[in-house]
């Protein structure tokens, strides 16, 4: 919605990527939950081994297909779903994703981190139960007050919020973003 910021949210979320291949491993792979359009996934590509992408909303898909196209992203894929359904299936082991590159067999395991960018309502909570799961969490939300429930409901119990940035896409009106890097204190 707005470019400039838009530019700035892309560069923060790849300085939090740099982050976490620092802490985690150099052929990181990230799930990223609630995919769009793969704006971010477009940006991020290049500083992980691959990225899974989930979306629940067929034209996105589309879309995120042909953006991954445009830009030469060859390490990515994008899976047609819900998040819930996906949380679901990973908790308890394994999801078959179907991707353009047919079906795929996915594991919580084969990721080291993940970016959610859930609708304004935030993380249900079967997904924010898979998100807690995970080391670094990257964490874009258009809700800030749910975000905030997110935290108390789990994220905040093992994770550190180690970086935000609030993000004024839409001026002039009450909506903001924030934009966070979480860690898993051990």
């Amino acid at each position: 919605p707005n470019a400039r910021i838009t530019e700035a949210t892309m560069n923060f979320l790849c300085e939090c990527a740099s982050d976490v291949i620092a802490r985690a491993k150099p052929d990181a792979s990230m799930l990223e939950l609630y995919c769009g359009n793969a704006n971010h996934t477009c940006a991020l590509a290049s500083m992980f081994r691959t990225i899974v992408g989930v979306e629940i909303n067929s034209e996105l898909v589309d879309a995120a297909n042909h953006n991954l196209a445009l830009n030469g992203v060859t390490n990515a894929e994008i899976v047609l779903s819900d998040s819930q359904n996906v949380a679901k299936n990973l908790l308890s082991g394994t999801f078959r994703a179907k991707t353009t590159n047919g079906v795929r067999v996915v594991s919580k395991d084969q990721f080291d981190a993940v970016l959610v960018d859930p609708p304004r309502a935030g993380l249900d909570a079967d997904t924010l139960k898979l998100v807690c799961t995970f080391d670094f969490v990257l964490y874009v939300s258009c809700g800030p007050a749910a975000l905030l429930e997110n935290i108390r409901d789990g994220l905040g119990r093992e994770h550190v919020l180690k970086r935000f940035v609030v993000l004024d896409h839409f001026p002039f009106t009450n909506h903001v973003e924030v934009a966070c890097l979480f860690h898993r204190e051990r």
